[in-house]
C-alpha cells in the first residue's frame, strides 16, 4: 500500500515535513492505518531522504531531508570566510559569492541572492536571530578578506564596476580618497576597462602614485 501512496510523488513533496505529518497524509491518502517504520524506509529507498533536526519556519523540527543538498561547489581558486558578525550563519568567498551555512537548515548551504540598489552597490539579506539585515556584498567581502589596521571608512572598486566583488578589486580607503580616485581614474576606464589598465591602477595604488 506504501508504494501505491509513494507514486507519482518527487523528494519535493517530502522535504521539510515532520514524519507525523507524512503519515498523516498516507493514512488520508490510503484510507488505512500505515506502519510507521515501514513508511520511513520506503521513502528513504526510494527518495534518498533521512530525517534530521532542521529549522522550519525559524522553529527546529525532526524533518525529511536529502544528504544529497549539502554544499556548493567551489570555484577554481575560490575560499571562503566567515562573515563578520555572523560566525556559523554565513561566509563569503574572495569571488564575492556569500552562502549560508546554517546546520539547521533543511536544505543545507544555499547562495543568497545579490540584488542591485539603486546606487549600483549590490546587497544582500542577513538574518541572526530573527533579524534581517541587509549587507553591502563590497564591505562584506572587504570585511572578511582585507586588513583595515587604519579604521578606513569605505571600500572602492579600482575598476569602477560596483558589481565587480572580486577581493582584488577592493581596497579600503578614506572618503576623500574614493572620490579623487573615481574624478581621475572614471574616464580612462570608460574608454578602455581591460586587463592591462587595471594591472596600471593596480601597480600605482600599490607604489602611492595616485
Amino acid at each position: 500500500m506504501i508504494e501505491t501512496f509513494l507514486h507519482g510523488k518527487s523528494k519535493a513533496d517530502f522535504k521539510g515535513k515532520t514524519p507525523p505529518e507524512i503519515h498523516q497524509e498516507c493514512v488520508e491518502a490510503l484510507g488505512a492505518e500505515v506502519n510507521k517504520k515501514a513508511l520511513k524506509k520506503a521513502i528513504f529507498e526510494t527518495f534518498g531522504l533521512t530525517i534530521k533536526v532542521c529549522k522550519v519556519d525559524g522553529i527546529a523540527k525532526k524533518v525529511y531531508y536529502s544528504p544529497a543538498a549539502r554544499s556548493i561547489e567551489d570555484l577554481p581558486r575560490e575560499q571562503w570566510r566567515d562573515v563578520a558578525g555572523y560566525e556559523g550563519l554565513y561566509v563569503v568567498s574572495n569571488f564575492g559569492r556569500i552562502k549560508s551555512v546554517n546546520k539547521l537548515e533543511c536544505d543545507g548551504e544555499k547562495l543568497l541572492a545579490q540584488t542591485v540598489l539603486n546606487n549600483g552597490y549590490l546587497k544582500v539579506s542577513l538574518s541572526r536571530n530573527g533579524i534581517i539585515v541587509n549587507g553591502l556584498v563590497h564591505r562584506v567581502v572587504a570585511g572578511a578578506f582585507i586588513s583595515n589596521s587604519n579604521n578606513l571608512e569605505q571600500v572602492d572598486h579600482w575598476d569602477m564596476d560596483k558589481t565587480n566583488n572580486n577581493v582584488w578589486n577592493l581596497r579600503w580607503v578614506t572618503a576623500d580618497h574614493n572620490k579623487y580616485y573615481a574624478k581621475q581614474l572614471k574616464p580612462l576606464l570608460q574608454k578602455e576597462c581591460n586587463r592591462k589598465v587595471l594591472t596600471e591602477i593596480h601597480r600605482r595604488n600599490t607604489e602611492g602614485v595616485v
